[in-house]
């Protein structure tokens, strides 16, 4: 299956909540690179024209666990 790397935390945040699989974290802390599989580019433009829609709730324990990735030496 096609992987996209996503650097854009707010994205990388909509992504999760939105249910497609992380599947690895790369690069050094503070500055790391989220690896999905299986997401559209529909997906991603959703998103950046402010018509994906996700449950706030969701969205913010997305952002939290990658913020706690970004900071992790995994």
């Amino acid at each position: 299956m096609k992987e996209t790397r996503i650097s854009d935390l707010p994205l990388a945040g909509y992504l999760c909540a939105r249910d497609y699989p992380l599947v690895r974290v790369e690069g050094p802390n503070g500055r790391k690179l989220f690896v999905f599989t299986g997401v559209p580019e529909s997906a991603i433009l959703d998103f950046y024209n402010g018509q994906g829609r996700v449950s706030a709730r969701r969205l913010l324990d997305a952002l939290r666990n990658l913020k706690g990735l970004t900071l992790q030496a995994l």
